[in-house]
């Protein structure tokens, strides 16, 4: 009876969630396919309006987060304004002014590496079995299985190179330099939030779209 329950007060959620994940998803992709495309003829248009739709995207899922905010905990409301609002507060500068576009796209690329890993299970379970099979329980997938964190601690630690080597001494803007550090410090904390806190973490997730970083 009590799992009855569970079930019940978690299944008029899915569907919300599901369209959620899968827009996630697709930006996801979108920006792994056309960034390497952008990157690699060097197209600054390209690259431009790659970061433009990733900018409508923040926005729509903010919009999206707000209108269901009493679905998450507050502090899950609060970590996805946070990291969506740094996201608009780099991209767009860098679109309007038109510098340190590729770098960026660079970075947008390497960040949204891990996340079909966590996200293809959750928006076609039954054809991704071989990922279910990874991640173990329900709960467990919805925050990344072993290859989600892998990658994400992979790419992070390139992320942080990237930011070394280039972003500091070479950005010209200053909304590059100060938010690329507050979301290297972003990732760093949900990693941390993972590790030494699983069990709340996961808790939040069976009601949460995607996790904020």
């Amino acid at each position: 009876m009590r799992s009855a329950r569970v079930h019940r007060t978690i299944r008029p959620r899915l569907l919300q969630e599901q369209i959620t994940d899968l827009v996630s998803l697709a930006h996801a992709f979108l920006v792994i396919s056309a960034g390497l495309l952008a990157l690699i003829s060097s197209s600054q248009s390209c690259a431009r309006s790659l970061m433009s739709i990733s900018i409508l995207y923040f926005v729509w899922d903010s919009v999206a987060l707000l209108w269901r905010k009493n679905q998450y905990s507050s502090g899950l409301v609060l970590s996805f304004i946070l990291h969506h609002v740094i996201c608009l507060y780099v991209l767009i500068p860098a679109v309007v002014f038109n510098k340190d576009v590729m770098t960026l796209l660079l970075a947008m690329v390497l960040a949204e590496l891990p996340n079909p890993l966590r996200l293809l299970p959750i928006v076609f379970p039954s054809s991704t079995r071989f990922f279910l099979s990874w991640w173990g329980s329900d709960l467990r997938k919805r925050t990344g299985g072993p290859q989600f964190w892998v990658m994400f601690i992979a790419t992070r630690f390139i992320c942080t190179i990237l930011y070394a080597k280039v972003i500091l001494p070479r950005a010209l803007l200053f909304s590059t330099k100060s938010g690329s550090t507050a979301l290297l410090i972003f990732s760093i904390l949900a990693f941390l939030s993972v590790s030494l806190c699983p069990g709340v973490l996961h808790q939040q997730a069976t009601s949460s779209p995607s996790l904020p970083f």
